[in-house]
């Protein structure tokens, strides 16, 4: 299985409401640009399958946000993971 993260910086609560569906599926396209990438060797049978996730530092306050973010995430079977959220010392 080979999994590709997509490290970002964004922070959401500065984004304005108008623009975070436009961030986010620029988001999106460039996780999928480099997914794509990554058919050939799936084709060829050197993965078992290929998956997506979106790191960003944290979860933004605005539940709307939120839900626009996760929401266009699944839209493309895509993972969102929140930084500050996930327990790194295991």
């Amino acid at each position: 299985m080979l999994i590709i993260i997509e490290i970002k910086g964004t922070d959401w609560d500065k984004i304005r409401a108008d623009r975070v569906k436009r961030n986010v599926q620029r988001h999106i396209r460039q996780l999928l640009g480099y997914l794509d990438t990554a058919i050939s060797e799936l084709e060829a049978g050197q993965w078992e399958g290929i998956a997506g996730a979106l790191l960003y530092p944290a979860r933004p306050a605005s539940s709307e946000t939120l839900a626009c973010i996760e929401t266009a995430a699944a839209e493309q079977a895509i993972m969102v993971t929140w930084y500050e959220e996930a327990d790194w010392r295991r």
